[in-house]
């Protein structure tokens, strides 16, 4: 029940930051505010980015897998984060972290929360090892609030 716990915790904490973030869109002006929604849409990408590479880290401690696929995982890793600086450059990220500086600070625990996800995804697989492919729900990778209760009561009326 602990790891039960331990996933509603994770799960209440990214809803949080999820609605922290996309609250900081009225510091922005009209101009930043586009660019302010491509970051967003970035950083959906990048939080599943952050999740599967905390798992492979936290899969290569526990499990030493064959060095050739490790250095392949590296690799590919190691592209994807400079593309994700690169975009980031392009966005004029430094003019919106000066508009808003909360920003950095919630994209930083957003990043964290991730990488619980990928700790979190890691150990569910040592717990449960016939049910590996499911690897928990889509609600541990996206970077999207889960459907509150009283929309789904709504939706069923």
């Amino acid at each position: 029940m602990s790891s039960q716990r331990k996933l509603n915790g994770y799960l209440e904490r990214k809803d949080s930051l999820i609605t922290q973030y996309r609250n900081l869109k009225s510091e922005f002006t009209p101009a930043q505010q586009a660019l302010f929604y491509i970051l967003i849409k970035l950083d959906e990408l990048v939080y599943e980015y952050h999740v599967c590479k905390s798992y492979l880290e936290t899969q290569q401690l526990t499990h030493k897998p064959p060095l050739d696929n490790l250095q392949e995982s590296q690799t590919k890793l190691k592209t994807i984060y400079e593309k994700i600086r690169q975009i980031e450059d392009e966005i004029y990220y430094d003019e919106l972290i000066t508009s808003a500086p909360r920003l950095s600070i919630i994209r930083k625990e957003i990043t964290e929360n991730a990488r619980e996800a990928g700790k979190i995804i890691h150990s569910y697989e040592v717990m449960n090892p016939k049910s590996t492919c499911h690897l928990l729900d889509n609600r541990v990778y996206e970077l999207k609030p889960r459907a509150s209760p009283k929309l789904k009561q709504e939706g069923k009326s």
